[in-house]
């Protein structure tokens, strides 16, 4: 299959066609408001994007961490990156990446994601997950050979054992290891400016 870049226009539905076979494969919708930030993501942080299978609109989110986040705390806080979804079964795909950094050499970053209950609240940037909050990706710890070193961490597996129709907010926290600032990057760049937007974190959520 040939990969194929086109435009999405806001609100309406377009087709996705399989280059090689020539047949349709999903139908897509970007809502929302159009943004400089959407020309280099695709399309605007926090909203909404829809395809259609078989007639059946599946909602896909993406969570995009506006301003980078530090932290030199020794335990676990909330970055204030978050995507929110209403699964319309028991199960759905999460994808993304994660992307950190330690302001001194030889120090690191451990970073988890979590889910909340359903209905629940995601704690705010800061503070401690949600005693009855799920993991669901880590800890894992990433080092640093040399100071502000961002490294990413990619993902996309199926999260099981959900509530259909009630809401779940996925989160990510950080702590430093050792010593300096843990530092998650979002779109804005790092507090250090040592790292273009490209690296920002994204969580996408899809019902399948």
């Amino acid at each position: 299959m040939t990969q194929t870049t086109i435009e999405l226009v806001p609100n309406v539905y377009q087709e996705i066609v399989d280059d090689a076979a020539g047949t349709l494969t999903k139908q897509w919708k970007i809502s929302g408001t159009w943004t400089t930030t959407a020309i280099e993501y695709g399309f605007a942080p926090n909203t909404g994007l829809e395809y259609n299978v078989g007639g059946d609109k599946v909602p896909y989110v993406l969570g995009t961490l506006a301003t980078s986040y530090a932290t030199n705390s020794a335990t676990n806080v909330a970055t204030g990156h978050t995507a929110t979804i209403t699964p319309t079964d028991t199960q759905i795909e999460l994808l993304g990446s994660i992307t950190v950094e330690n302001s001194i050499a030889t120090s690191g970053v451990t970073l988890s994601l979590y889910r909340t209950v359903a209905n629940g609240s995601a704690p705010a940037a800061g503070s401690a997950h949600g005693g009855s909050d799920v993991v669901v990706l880590g800890p894992m710890t990433v080092y640093s050979v040399y100071a502000n070193q961002a490294q990413q961490v990619g993902f996309d597996f199926v999260d099981s054992g959900l509530t259909a129709g009630a809401a779940y907010t996925y989160y990510v926290v950080i702590q430093a290891v050792t010593s300096g600032y843990a530092i998650e990057i979002g779109a804005a760049g790092t507090p250090n400016g040592s790292v273009a937007a490209v690296n920002a974190s994204t969580i996408e959520l899809q019902n399948i």
